[in-house]
């Protein structure tokens, strides 16, 4: 199965998630049309994710009230952080009756795809802080998926300006030049590539006459 654009971006999204936190939101639909359990079943089918019901996981996903009341209906401990009542839990599972917790299944990464992910992370960025088409972004991924995370964001940036430095109207240009000196600050860390960014879309920009 070839994963879209949107399949991508919904693997980020899912990854250590469970089936409630994916319906929680309904931006998949109005921004995408796609349906989160359309989404969740091609991952699956594909064996980009997997179910996890181990309790470290399960547990996890409870609220700090919800491992209190597992402690105090088995008479144990109920002080300290969440990481405390968990590791608590754990090592004493074997007394404890799990039957009416509310444990749900965590959809996590499987080891074969964990390259893959840490190299399309750039889809997050993109989803959240532009108005470029996602699928144009993707496409530009698999043309060069020798590049890692950072450079397909910075090279699909720069080809934009390239492609449109000279149109009457500058507004890719301004837009790729502003997105590409926050995603230098932001994501890379890079202070003289965002002061370069920022002083093009300066330069760019039109100017007003008096």
């Amino acid at each position: 199965m070839k994963l879209d654009a949107v399949d991508v971006l919904f693997m980020h999204y899912i990854t250590d998630r469970t089936t409630g936190e994916a319906h929680k939101y309904d931006f998949w639909q109005f921004q995408y049309d796609r349906q989160p359990a359309d989404l969740v079943r091609r991952l699956l089918d594909a064996g980009v994710i997997y179910e996890d019901d181990s309790l470290p996981e399960t547990l996890r996903k409870l609220r700090t009230f919800e491992l209190k009341y597992i402690l105090k209906d088995s008479n144990l401990k109920v002080s300290g952080n969440k990481p405390d009542l968990i590791k608590r839990i754990l090592q004493h599972a074997a007394e404890i009756d799990f039957t009416d917790v509310p444990l749900k299944n965590v959809y996590k990464l499987s080891e074969d795809w964990f390259d893959f992910y840490n190299q399309t992370r750039f889809l997050n960025y993109f989803h959240f802080n532009g108005s470029f088409d996602l699928n144009e972004i993707y496409e530009f991924y698999l043309a060069n998926d020798d590049l890692d995370n950072h450079q397909i964001a910075i090279g699909y940036l720069e080809e934009k300006v390239h492609d449109h430095i000279d149109d009457e109207n500058k507004y890719t240009v301004v837009k790729s030049y502003f997105l590409l000196a926050n995603y230098a600050r932001d994501e890379v860390a890079d202070l003289p590539l965002s002061i370069y960014s920022v002083s093009y879309t300066h330069l760019t920009l039109p100017t007003t006459p008096y």
